[in-house]
């Protein structure tokens, strides 16, 4: 009798184990117990691996969105080499904006950007149009009219192809 108490005990051990108690065990706190212990006993470098390794994600994301890029702007343009080709959406064109306008910027000017927009699109409660909702900054503007560009030069360059034609 006390046996079979003992082997249906194991067995609910066993079940629990097998069921998603290793996750259980792996994520039940201790990871961030030890993540706290160790940023209250080494502050300046868990700072510091914090900003380095946010900014080597970062790195890796915008050369993996420039790569994915540079593959979409040739596949387009072989479209275009044969007469088809899809126009540019004003989002697209936006985007090309803002990436020119980054690689254009300098690193401090980057990271205002970056800390402005944050506060003005991604903010819950936040104003679309910015803070104050005064007049929109200078990349902002510099991205519009840089996005109208490009959408008036493809424009262009499909009427004079059509023409050609």
């Amino acid at each position: 009798h006390k046996c079979v108490e003992e082997c249906r005990d194991r067995e609910g051990r066993r079940d629990q184990r097998g069921r998603g108690g290793r996750a259980r065990r792996m994520f039940d706190g201790t990871s961030a117990r030890q993540a706290r212990h160790i940023a209250g006993k080494y502050p300046k470098s868990s700072a510091a691996a914090l900003v380095l390794g946010t900014v080597a994600t970062c790195a890796v994301m915008v050369g993996a969105i420039e790569a994915r890029d540079r593959l979409d702007a040739t596949r387009r343009a072989a479209a275009g080499a044969r007469g088809g080709g899809a126009a540019t959406t004003p989002e697209e064109a936006q985007l090309r904006a803002m990436l020119e306008n980054a690689r254009e910027s300098t690193w401090r000017e980057n990271l205002e950007n970056a800390a402005d927009a944050q506060g003005r699109f991604m903010m819950p409660g936040g104003p679309a149009g910015g803070a104050g909702g005064g007049e929109a900054p200078g990349y902002v503007r510099r991205i519009e009219e840089r996005s109208g560009e490009i959408l008036r030069r493809e424009d262009d360059d499909r009427r004079r192809r059509a023409e050609d034609e």
